[in-house]
């Protein structure tokens, strides 16, 4: 199982984690739970228009002013890089998905654009968009009891209450989760269950 996509957690910690899971397991999506029931899912620039598709980034504008999260950093901005291997636009690398906002939103920051970074809601200096014609990942976090864990029925009773409603209604400006447009929540865990070929790409992009 995979919790963050960085090398403290994306080592499968096998029969560690409880195998019955709590009532309203059944109202989770079945892509985003475990077969076994062993675990389930949880959780820009002033004249210049906005960046939407990936080919966007390769915009004159756009030389300078890109912040990218090294991809060796989280395994969800690998499979980014996975996808597109060659840039020309000179980004700043950081490390850590947040870092491409706190740079971009900093007073007097030269930095205008990431794809690298998370975030679902516009800010007052930041617009967020989704590609029309190309693709972007989307995954769900997981949830998992560990079978030492010291307060078993205080876990399970987290997870219940987590699972007391069947769904989360998305903000208004989205659509729920498996209608989006442009994304499956499904292939980011697909790819990275080929931990070997991850881990030689995060080294390749390292070095």
């Amino acid at each position: 199982m995979w919790l963050g996509g960085d090398e403290r957690t994306d080592e499968v910690p096998k029969n560690e984690f409880e195998k019955r899971f709590p009532v309203g397991l059944d109202k989770v999506y079945v892509p985003m739970k475990d077969v076994r029931a062993a675990f389930y899912g949880i959780l820009t620039l002033p004249g210049i228009q906005a960046p939407v598709e990936w080919g966007d980034r390769l915009r004159p504008e756009f030389k300078d002013k890109l912040v990218l999260t090294y991809p060796n950093d989280d395994d969800a901005v690998l499979y980014a890089f996975d996808l597109i291997t060659h840039l020309k636009q000179n980004p700043r690398w950081v490390s850590g998905t947040r870092s491409p906002d706190t740079i971009m939103k900093a007073k007097n920051s030269t930095r205008a654009a990431s794809f690298t970074s998370d975030g679902l809601f516009p800010t007052s200096n930041i617009k967020i968009s989704h590609p029309v014609k190309g693709s972007f990942v989307t995954w769900f976090q997981l949830a998992a009891i560990l079978k030492d864990e010291p307060q078993p029925e205080g876990a399970k009773l987290l997870h219940n209450y987590m699972l007391t409603k069947s769904d989360v209604h998305p903000p208004q400006v989205y659509p729920p989760i498996l209608e989006m447009p442009g994304t499956n929540t499904t292939y980011f865990r697909e790819w990275m269950s080929d931990r070997y070929r991850i881990e030689r790409l995060g080294l390749w992009f390292k070095d």
